[in-house]
């Protein structure tokens, strides 16, 4: 593949594309169109996905009203209670959540969400940025099915580092948080290339072309993408024994959803399956490879 063409493809897709969205949609196209440049055959597999139309979210303190997005998927509804800060995972800290707004540092991971809705917490919020940074920004989370499962749903908010640390610093007390939106199920989709081999048994390639709300994803994960036509383009030219199949995954970025929903669409046909190989961020200028084996050490070497 040639660095023209790698470097218009990394042009026409900078544009933020979030799992089931329009734009995540429109880069699906893109690259089947792509693939229909080089004489691949490409089609869509579609998927259902929780999605969400956020009208409003506010969290006040103390009375001061602090920049925030509320959680996709969080529900709808307002929450006034004392400010908690999680800053440990032992008994005696968890139990200090009962009938508090929690907010915790890094992400909302499925464990933690549900210590602490065990534990009586009536709403939660995440910060992330960086203090030294002069930014604002503030990422766009969802409260994933995967982390709620038979628990019950909190509202939470995400605001940045630079208002989180005022909060400790001002010892806040009172929080308020109000959200309003509207959750419904769409679609995100699959860019699946198939290249039968001389035998039944197949080797996977897939990278997420999806990206997160403050992100082009041009190396996060374009890059990957980019990999995934220039092998293909090779395999569809020479002899190779395995058959190949090369996945472009939406939503991976909100929790892995495209690979899952392929593996639940595709149960029989993983049986043939001796490999898989997932592209995440390649091509970088400087540093380093990272290569994670989930097999036998002989094949990590």
């Amino acid at each position: 593949m040639k660095s023209q063409l790698i470097e218009r493809i990394f042009a026409e897709t900078a544009y933020v594309r979030m799992g089931g969205s329009e734009s995540e949609l429109r880069a699906a196209n893109y690259l089947k169109d792509i693939c229909g440049e080089f004489g691949l055959d490409a089609h869509l597999e579609d998927f259902e996905v929780p999605m969400a139309n956020i009208n409003n979210a506010t969290l006040t303190v103390d009375g001061k009203e602090i920049e925030c997005k509320g959680y996709f998927c969080a529900g709808s509804g307002e929450i006034e209670a004392p400010l908690y800060y999680l800053t440990s995972d032992d008994k005696y800290s968890l139990s200090c959540c009962r009938d508090n707004i929690v907010m915790i540092d890094g992400y909302l991971g499925a464990w933690r969400y549900r210590d602490m809705v065990e534990n009586g917490a009536v709403g939660f919020i995440t910060y992330d940025g960086n203090v030294n940074f002069a930014d604002h920004d503030i990422d766009q989370r969802e409260l994933r099915a995967a982390a709620v499962g038979d628990y019950a749903k909190i509202l939470g908010v995400n605001i940045n580092a630079k208002d989180a640390v005022e909060l400790i610093n001002s010892d806040a007390k009172m929080a308020k948080i109000t959200i309003d939106q509207e959750e419904y199920v769409g679609k995100s989709h699959n860019v699946v290339v198939e290249l039968p081999g001389e035998i039944d048994e197949y080797i996977a390639f897939t990278a997420h072309y999806d990206s997160t709300s403050l992100s082009q994803g041009a190396y996060d994960n374009m890059s990957g993408c980019v990999g995934l036509i220039g092998m293909a383009e090779h395999f569809s030219k020479n002899p190779h024994r395995y058959g190949m199949k090369f996945i472009f995954c939406g939503s991976e970025e909100r929790g892995l959803l495209g690979s899952k929903a392929y593996c639940e669409a595709h149960g029989e046909e993983l049986k043939n399956t001796v490999l898989c190989i997932n592209l995440d961020m390649i091509g970088c200028i400087m540093g380093k490879f990272i290569a994670c084996a989930t097999a036998d050490n002989s094949l990590a070497s």
